[in-house]
């Protein structure tokens, strides 16, 4: 059996080898989302060092031989207000850990050794897992060494694998009509692979500083955006009325091959008066179904009516997309503590 045990990092000089690899093992243990992948983690890291909260990129890759068997995407990060640290993703997202099913006891070796040197410079370590993980020896040794929790978070996703009359029965009764009315009196623009247009683009930055009042994300990070789009990482489309150049709202959605996700949703009040938002929704549903991609994630951490504690404009936003119909799937989130 081969036995060359080697770890690799982006630190090194040898980010396309990392990110092919990272590509590799993804397929092997069916990692298709959109927000672990190579666009996104440019994205993530970009907002993170421009809000301060990013410390070090941990992420990793074990290799034996040429294969890979064992990955993580993980920041070591730190709250801005008391400088607490833990490994994670960065801002709510738990980090991602991969091992393949035939992974080498030595690959488990040195990952459990990884996992030790993660939790010497952090008080804990957040982690979800590919939606189909079949938590194979290597989880399972992980688990018997280490200390750790778990939570559910439902996430709602649309089945784009159905088609268009399906989805539209399972829409909520009172959203069909501001949807045909937003569909009747708005036009609307696709931003995507094949229709590029940075000036359309910028448009969108532009709405986002008039609704924030203020520039609340750096220029690379919205330069990364379109970066995905250039890249068939990601699209968006934007509504408006006559003026192209006044927009009413505008989505933002990351896409891999089999799964798109919900990442920026704008909206004026105008377009909130009018429930515009729901028609710009559906139109990024259909172009989802029209992409051949699985699943559409519009919320990842769907919020409860009987929750307390959580902030209610975040219970409206989880309502708003919950009327979309769709699935609630279960993430496992993993916390192993020092």
């Amino acid at each position: 059996m081969i036995s060359n045990i080697e770890l690799l990092t982006l630190k090194e000089n040898k980010k396309e080898f990392f990110w092919n690899k990272f590509t590799e093992i993804s397929e092997i243990c069916h990692n298709y989302s959109a927000i672990y992948k190579k666009e996104f983690f440019l994205y993530q890291k970009e907002y993170c060092l421009s809000n301060k909260t990013l410390i070090e990129d941990k992420s990793f890759i074990i290799i034996n031989g040429n294969k890979a068997e064992c990955a993580g995407i993980f920041f070591l990060t730190k709250d801005i207000e008391n400088d607490y640290l833990e490994i994670s993703f960065g801002k709510n997202f738990p980090g991602l850990l991969l091992i393949s099913n035939d992974v080498n006891n030595k690959s488990i070796s040195l990952l459990k050794e990884m996992i030790s040197s993660l939790l010497a410079n952090s008080s804990k370590i957040i982690f979800t897992t590919p939606e189909k993980c079949n938590f194979n020896r290597g989880y399972q040794n992980i688990f018997n060494n280490f200390q750790f929790s778990q939570n559910i978070n439902w996430i709602k996703s649309i089945p784009t694998y159905k088609n268009k009359e399906t989805l539209w029965r399972d829409i909520r009764k009172s959203y069909k009509s501001p949807i045909n009315k937003g569909l009747k009196e708005q036009n609307f623009l696709i931003i995507d692979k094949f229709n590029l247009d940075l000036d359309k683009f910028k448009l969108i930055q532009k709405l986002h500083f008039k609704i924030s009042g203020r520039k609340t994300r750096s220029d690379k990070s919205w330069d990364l955006q379109f970066s995905s789009i250039k890249n068939d990482s990601g699209f968006a489309f934007i509504s408006f009325e006559e003026d192209e150049s006044n927009l009413n709202s505008a989505v933002y959605f990351y896409k891999s091959n089999l799964h798109a996700y919900y990442g920026t949703g704008l909206y004026t009040e105008h377009a909130k008066r009018n429930l515009y938002g729901y028609s710009i929704i559906w139109k990024a549903i259909i172009y989802c179904i029209e992409r051949g991609i699985y699943s559409c994630e519009l919320d990842d951490y769907v919020k409860f009516q009987w929750m307390s504690n959580i902030d209610k404009k975040l219970m409206d936003i989880s309502f708003l997309k919950s009327g979309f119909g769709g699935e609630l799937l279960p993430r496992i989130i993993f916390s192993i503590n020092r």
